[in-house]
């Protein structure tokens, strides 16, 4: 079967192939994007329809957006898979389309399309938002936002161009901009890689349950119970009273100085049902939690809990090792050889055996490897953000988060998604290059590289630090209080 063909009309064909899956990826990633952000935005008892009307085009952006992130975020781990599977794919008549061609070309549209939201959708968006509330009209609104966007952009221009000319730098605007985004991206994991690892080893000992635990949970239950029936005679006293002073206001509605104190005290009632109804949301869903918590079995957690901790411990230990070796290498000046995408695929399809059962074993379990290590970086730097105190304010709620949050989640993922393909090679979690399409990619390996080592010997450190000085502190705490 002849993947490549110099025919000008298979060349055609193979272009219209490409661009065509490539669209309906994005729609595939489109749904739970979307999905996700309906699932998070503020509900529309919460805000008016002028407010709906008036963050319909940022919403949509945001999704757009929020597609691409996804796309680039699961793109590296996604291709490790796909090549490591190449033998069996280039023999499958029905899978020969995803070879590396495809990859590239999706990978040069995750590209592009990350740069543009980054630099250009989500900023238009976020000062449609913040436009004058009395501008109704869209083309208005849309007008304010682009002069607002244009003098922003000449500002960081002008901003890059004077840093070009006191540093020297010959690179241009947009090398620059990555680069910025790189060294955000790199200072924000040091940070948020070890306590994304942290918090997940104490999420995990959450899990085993204790022999009373159930009688536990039936006090703790209990006295949820009493607590929101509590809370419920306070609103039900409260609505009564309301509605009481509404009556007898308007009886005596001829006299304006009980009108005002009348107002005042419904006003000062309403903040009083407004508090007890958000107090009466959380017991019930605090009931439900210890609810579920009680069928649970113990034998389940605890089953769990050792799994869990086994496979978090060594997939920790096996990210602190690989960053380590990495810097290791290049200390005693040992070559790392890396592969494009097409240089990959014309290695594996020149070596494929006759018989696919022929294919060694090591090819898998590296592959396999490097899918789990970009994972785990992803997971842990994505929960120590919003873990930290740093974005507690950005942390999405169910059905109560205003648009400007939504937008701004997007724009960490774009962020974080932008700096993935140059951050996993620098840390060696894998082998294959993705940067060919990222001009700040050469410039960081060729000129910067004190930057390359001084990050990864301050991630090894930090991520080791946190969780064994975690461990460490708790069994020495453990010790002296049985003393």
């Amino acid at each position: 079967m002849m993947l490549h063909q110099h025919d000008p009309s298979e060349q055609f064909y193979q272009i219209l192939r490409e661009n065509i899956l490539t669209f309906l990826y994005f729609l595939f990633v489109c749904v739970p994007a979307y999905l996700l952000t309906q699932k998070f935005q503020r509900q529309a008892r919460f805000t008016g329809e002028d407010d709906d009307a008036h963050s319909l085009l940022p919403k949509l952006i945001c999704v757009c957006c929020l597609t691409l992130a996804f796309i680039t975020l699961v793109f590296i781990p996604v291709t490790v898979m796909i090549l490591c599977l190449l033998p069996i794919i280039a023999q499958n008549d029905w899978l020969y389309w995803l070879d590396a061609d495809l990859l590239s070309t999706i990978a040069r549209y995750a590209f592009f399309g990350n740069t543009i939201s980054l630099f250009g959708l989500v900023p238009f968006a976020y000062f449609y938002l913040e436009t004058d509330l009395l501008l109704r009209s869209f083309v208005q609104k849309s007008r304010q936002a682009i002069i607002v966007f244009l003098l922003v952009s000449t500002l960081v221009y002008t901003f890059i161009s004077v840093l070009q000319q006191l540093f020297g730098w010959n690179e241009e605007h947009a090398v620059v901009l990555h680069w910025g985004t790189f060294i955000t991206t790199a200072l924000l994991s040091i940070k948020m890689v070890p306590k994304g690892a942290l918090v997940l080893f104490k999420w995990i000992h959450t899990l085993p349950l204790k022999p009373n635990h159930r009688q536990k949970l039936r006090a703790y239950l209990t006295e949820l119970k009493f607590e929101r029936n509590a809370c419920q005679q306070k609103l039900d006293y409260h609505l009564t009273k309301l509605r009481r002073g509404y009556d007898s206001n308007q009886k005596n509605s001829t006299f304006a100085l009980r009108r005002l104190s009348g107002s005042v005290n419904r006003a000062e009632i309403g903040d009083n049902i407004r508090e007890l109804r958000k107090r009466l949301v959380a017991l019930e869903r605090q009931e439900r939690k210890v609810e579920k918590h009680l069928n649970q079995s113990p034998l389940y957690r605890n089953t769990s809990f050792v799994v869990l901790f086994t496979l978090n411990t060594a997939v920790w230990f096996l990210f602190v090792w690989t960053v380590a070796i990495t810097l290791t290498k290049n200390i005693f000046s040992i070559s790392e050889s890396y592969e494009t995408i097409e240089q990959h695929r014309a290695r594996v399809l020149s070596s494929i055996p006759l018989s696919l059962s022929q294919l060694p074993l090591s090819r898998y379990v590296v592959a396999f490897m490097e899918f789990v290590l970009v994972v785990y970086f992803v997971i842990t730097f994505l929960v120590g953000c919003y873990e930290s105190t740093w974005f507690s304010k950005l942390k999405p709620k169910i059905h109560n988060t205003s648009t400007l949050v939504l937008l701004t989640n997007t724009a960490l993922l774009l962020l974080f998604a932008s700096a993935l393909p140059i951050l996993v090679p620098i840390l060696g979690l894998t082998d294959l290059d993705l940067m060919e399409l990222y001009p700040v990619a050469t410039h960081t390996f060729n000129d910067m590289f004190w930057i390359n080592a001084g990050y990864r010997l301050t991630l090894v450190i930090l991520t080791s630090y946190s969780v064994l000085e975690h461990y460490l502190l708790t069994s020495a705490t453990s010790t002296i209080e049985k003393r």
